[in-house]
């Protein structure tokens, strides 16, 4: 694959961040340094909890004729947008998550408003 072949995949799959949200992200990430969990700095900024989408993953599975999976994540919202758009998840398989004193935060808000299936451990000794 080509550089040229490379960088229009990349054009063509919408991601959220965008010349106009990359700023505003960075202010979500300043707010998180400043002790405030991912989804109330999100909110503060008027952004959804999750701004992804899975249409083009829809679309792969669809264009392999994957209409049952298992799935391999942590949250059980990517199962319901799959789920909703007509492709069955048999399963969901937990990830392993590394949590030290940088992310335990992050990953305990993930956890606890958004029910991910993250094992938190005490990241007091790292």
């Amino acid at each position: 694959m080509s550089a040229s072949d490379s960088a229009k995949i990349r054009t063509e799959v919408p991601i959220p961040l965008t010349e106009k949200t990359i700023p505003t992200r960075f202010v979500s990430f300043a707010l998180q340094d400043k002790g405030i969990d991912t989804y109330k700095a999100n909110e503060m900024l008027g952004f959804d909890h999750d701004l992804r989408d899975f249409t083009p993953a829809i679309h792969m599975l669809n264009a392999l004729g994957l209409h049952r999976i298992r799935l391999l994540t942590n949250n059980p919202h990517k199962a319901k947008e799959l789920t909703a758009a007509g492709v069955e998840v048999t399963e969901c398989v937990e990830t392993g998550v590394y949590v030290n004193q940088h992310n335990a935060n992050y990953l305990r808000a993930k956890v606890e408003q958004q029910q991910h299936s993250i094992k938190l451990r005490d990241t007091s000794e790292d």
